[in-house]
């Protein structure tokens, strides 16, 4: 999964992290403002070589996926967010730009 979550919630180490994410598995949106997941890609984007871009901007939060814009996924964050991600499955590979 890839996106952002809120710096408070990073500081709150005894409560689950929240945030809004990309599940790079089956391409939902997922959020702790939501309760069912939301269709966005309609792919899974986890194979190799696979470049999955996050841009916050405004307050809106949109993914690319190889170099192509998947629109905003979700709107009205605040400015404390910060990138966020996580690997479920050994030998991943991944590169922060």
């Amino acid at each position: 999964m890839v996106g952002m979550v809120s710096r408070l919630s990073l500081k709150k180490r005894k409560q689950r992290i929240c945030g809004w994410y990309l599940s790079c598995g089956n391409g939902n949106l997922y959020s702790h403002i939501q309760d069912k997941p939301i269709n966005y890609l309609r792919q899974q984007c986890y194979t190799d070589g696979t470049v999955i871009g996050v841009l916050m901007k405004n307050g809106e939060l949109s993914f690319s996926l190889n170099g192509v814009n998947r629109g905003v996924a979700f709107g009205g964050l605040s400015d404390d967010v910060v990138p966020a991600f996580h690997v479920r499955n050994s030998g991943c590979e991944f590169e922060l730009l």
